[in-house]
């Protein structure tokens, strides 16, 4: 529940959007020294669903087969920022994002990550992309 004067009170949206929030900082701040992906390990035990997250600045994943054969992930996705910051020295974080493609009438999906190396290059759908621009892979 909001708090007075944390920021949660008013529509349920918002109060949906507070609650989500607190519970990745609760996830986040119990994983801080982790192996990459614990984070998200511990919300698909703890909410039973499949989850693609943020804000980890790091990239892992966890898997698990439930009982009735779902099967579930969860995915911290990387990190598209700096990894020159003055708040922390050898940042241990891997850039890159996902493209995930998702079936709304099934529910199912997939999904593809892309590391981008640390010269700032990718790979995708037979393009190879960087600083300097776009060329074809043969």
């Amino acid at each position: 529940r909001g708090r007075s004067g944390d920021g949660c009170s008013g529509p349920s949206s918002r109060r949906d959007h507070c609650r989500r929030r607190e519970i990745f900082g609760a996830k986040c701040s119990r994983a801080s020294g982790k192996n990459a992906a614990y984070a998200a390990k511990l919300l698909v035990e703890e909410k039973g669903v499949s989850l693609l997250q943020g804000h980890t600045h790091r990239f892992g994943v966890h898997a698990r087969t439930t009982v009735d054969g779902r099967i579930l992930l969860g995915i911290e996705n990387f990190s598209m920022c700096s990894r020159r910051q003055s708040y922390v020295s050898h940042a241990n974080w891997q850039l890159g994002f996902s493209a995930v493609y998702f079936q709304p009438t099934s529910g199912r999906f997939h999904w593809c990550p892309i590391l981008i190396g640390s010269d700032y290059r990718f790979v995708w759908r037979g393009r190879e992309y960087s600083l300097e621009g776009v060329k074809h892979i043969r």
